[in-house]
């Protein structure tokens, strides 16, 4: 189980990169099919910082679509960058 904090900021970046690429709607397609942490439970996206727990299946599925995006996270500030390549780094 792999653990991705999220804040207002980055969800917003989420939203705004859309259907633009990987980063965008499909990575939140599999964020949001994932459980939140107890202390996450029942906020909405974009309200408030946001705690997913993902299973090693979930965390396969951003691995592949960041490789098939070319190994990288187009639109994003360099330390959202940084937060979602340590998560990917951590995938075994």
């Amino acid at each position: 189980m792999y653990s991705l904090t999220l804040t207002v900021e980055h969800q917003n970046a989420i939203d705004w990169v859309g259907h633009r690429y990987f980063g965008g709607n499909d990575l939140k397609k599999i964020l949001l099919s994932c459980d939140l942490h107890e202390d996450c439970d029942g906020t909405p996206w974009g309200e408030n910082d946001l705690t997913f727990l993902i299973p090693e299946h979930k965390a396969w599925e951003i691995q592949e679509g960041y490789e098939n995006e070319g190994e990288s996270w187009p639109c994003f500030s360099p330390e959202f960058v940084g937060i979602l390549d340590d998560l990917l780094m951590a995938v075994v």
